[in-house]
């Protein structure tokens, strides 16, 4: 039985929440390609200027209740350029809720995101 789920993520002291369908203790491709963008949006220095290529596959592997999803944006850094940059989303699955473990741009904080993909035993 399907039920909506939620995703939780917190930027600064705001909590951001958006109504995701998504199977309790399980995550579907398409909710953890959501969550990923959701928490890549509240990392950026301008939120309004992202922009998702569509057009180009997100890079998603799941185990369980656990997902590691790579996704690029194009947005405006702190000097109102256009960048393009790729981003890794560990999300972790509780119940209905999706919540970002460690979501960094790729090649930033190796270490600990090699350390949690190893943890975690993924594919």
């Amino acid at each position: 039985m399907k039920r909506m789920g939620w995703i939780s993520m917190f930027g600064g002291a705001a909590l951001l929440m958006a109504a995701i369908p998504c199977i309790a203790d399980e995550i579907s491709r398409q909710s953890a390609t959501g969550a990923c963008m959701l928490s890549i949006k509240q990392m950026l220095h301008d939120p309004g200027s992202a922009e998702f290529d569509h057009s180009r596959e997100a890079g998603v592997l799941i185990k369980g209740n656990r997902a590691v999803v790579i996704r690029s944006v194009r947005a405006k850094n702190g000097f109102g350029a256009m960048r393009l940059q790729e981003f890794m989303c560990f999300l972790e699955a509780s119940g209905d809720v999706i919540s970002p473990v460690l979501v960094v741009p790729r090649g930033e904080k190796v270490a600990q995101a090699n350390a949690l993909y190893k943890k975690w035993k993924m594919p």
